[in-house]
């Protein structure tokens, strides 16, 4: 389930028996989707659990100069620690587990939405 705080208009959550969906509008406990769905309750809704995939959908590219798994866009890099990506520097460490934490994260590092590929 994914608290209503986290939800944002363009998140990617997963909605309808696992389909992949992108919110359009918020209402007080419903959202709606860019795919033209009729409302769903928050608590109906899942998070998309990130992975390689979903990143190099993204447009991050693995930096083969490391020994751990990073991918780098932009400003921003994140490395995969076993358990879910950091953001690889050693001073400030943020759990990112779903697509739309990292969307969210990428808005507030780079200042525009994060696109992803079909």
């Amino acid at each position: 389930m994914i608290e209503a705080r986290e939800l944002f208009v363009g998140a990617k959550v997963l909605a309808f028996k696992g389909m992949v969906c992108e919110v359009e509008e918020i209402r007080s406990k419903t959202v709606f989707f860019k795919e033209g769905a009729t409302g769903v309750k928050f608590e109906d809704l899942n998070p998309i659990p990130l992975t390689e995939e979903w990143l190099l959908r993204a447009g991050f590219e693995r930096n083969w100069e490391y020994t751990s798994v990073v991918y780098e866009k932009s400003c921003m890099q994140l490395e995969w620690n076993g358990y879910h990506w950091t953001d690889g520097n050693d001073g400030f460490i943020v759990g990112v587990k779903y697509v739309h934490q990292l969307q969210n994260l990428y808005y507030c590092l780079v200042g525009e939405e994060l696109i992803f590929k079909a």
